[in-house]
């Protein structure tokens, strides 16, 4: 019998301090667990089965949209068949398993990507402005309300990103998660100064 392994998941931003000034703050959400969900949003089967999983009820997943489904758990919307689910890491295990039980006898998909993204958290009056310089989207209030959803890119880096209250989340791999933070850290000083 094969030795299990012992995975043992690391901030993508070792060393990394939040960032603070008077109108930015900049963190990486760590740990965060991340599970990708494959199926027919429009199947009644398929959402009925989410939303037994997840205990949630009327379950919408519509373009554009993310739904949180408790304070540790938001569900995005990628596309006709794909979510993301941001969940809290140590849920990660028992939810993916709770979800390929329920969804075990539709064409569906549940996989962890946690170790694959990490997630960085900006806000403030700068935040705004920080994400627009790299960010070909239109950002403002009309075109991006607050619960957007968007993958798109910043500069190099291919993003996803979410609206949330007085946050932006941007989802990014981890291998640009070093260049993301030292650019969103370097354009929040060109803005101050």
């Amino acid at each position: 019998m094969a030795d299990q392994l012992s995975i043992q998941s690391h901030s993508a931003l070792a060393g990394r301090k939040t960032v603070k000034t008077d109108n930015y703050r900049q963190k990486e959400l760590f740990p965060a667990g991340k599970i990708i969900l494959r199926g027919n949003s429009e199947d009644t089967a398929f959402r009925a089965a989410l939303e037994k999983a997840l205990a949630v009820k009327h379950l919408s997943l519509t373009s554009t949209n993310a739904v949180t489904l408790n304070k540790h758990q938001t569900l995005l919307w990628l596309g006709p068949d794909e979510s993301l689910l941001w969940l809290k890491q140590e849920q990660v295990q028992d939810t993916i398993n709770v979800l390929r039980q329920a969804l075990a006898q539709l064409h569906a998909a549940v996989i962890d990507v946690s170790d694959y993204y990490t997630i960085l958290c900006i806000r403030g009056e700068n935040a705004l402005p920080v994400l627009a310089h790299g960010c070909p989207l239109d950002l403002r209030d009309k075109k991006f309300p607050v619960g957007s959803v968007a993958q798109s890119h910043f500069r190099n880096a291919a993003i996803l990103l979410y609206r949330a209250k007085t946050t932006y989340h941007v989802q990014v791999r981890r291998s640009f998660a070093r260049y993301l933070w030292d650019y969103f850290i370097e354009i929040n000083n060109r803005l101050t100064n």
